[in-house]
């Protein structure tokens, strides 16, 4: 599996998700980061966009571990988009 994740948006305030594009196998994938994700990876229940920013380039290979696993289990989704929770961290096994 070919994987490009270049930096991370955080489109929302307050915050309510973050949005991710990657790139597998050539097609360009919108991954959202549901706000119980982002609160669990960085143990907080208040975030502010500025520092969920600097944490996700602290966290990115936890974070492609989670999104490839999430596509190995159930594959690219035809609509492009993939929304991610706290349970997909648990199922990887990362939490």
């Amino acid at each position: 599996m070919k994987f490009l994740f270049p930096s991370a948006a955080v489109f929302t305030r307050p915050l309510t998700c973050v949005e991710l594009v990657v790139v597998v196998d050539d097609k360009t994938i919108r991954v959202e980061l549901d706000r119980s994700l982002i609160e669990k990876l960085m143990h907080k229940e208040t975030v502010q966009p500025e520092e969920v920013r600097t944490f996700l380039q602290t966290v990115r290979r936890t974070l492609e571990l989670v999104i490839k696993s999430h596509l190995f289990a159930h594959g690219i989704p035809v609509a492009g988009e993939l929304v991610l929770s706290a349970g997909d961290l648990e199922a990887a096994h990362l939490a």
